[in-house]
């Protein structure tokens, strides 16, 4: 990734470029990885979107990819795990 964000900062990359680690997780899954790492245990109830009855809607699925950085320095970037 230290790569990737080098060869951006240089100027050595032109356009739109999606910098993040591979894969993809819901917002549970990461919390539930966040706590597991810092020694949490609690118990996390999955919820739908709806429940939080926000003003604005979101889609339910917006994960972006890495894969055109990745090609262009023919890199493989590690999973966000």
């Amino acid at each position: 990734m230290f790569l990737a964000l080098n060869c951006l900062l240089q100027g050595r990359l032109m356009g739109l470029y999606h910098l993040t680690n591979t894969g993809y997780c819901s917002r549970y899954e990461w919390t539930g990885l966040i706590l597991k790492q810092l020694g949490i245990k609690k118990f996390i109830r999955p919820v739908t979107m709806e429940s939080f009855n926000l003003p604005s809607k979101r889609p339910g699925f917006l994960a972006i990819n890495n894969e055109k950085i990745s090609k262009e320095l023919d890199v493989d970037i590690p999973a966000w795990k």
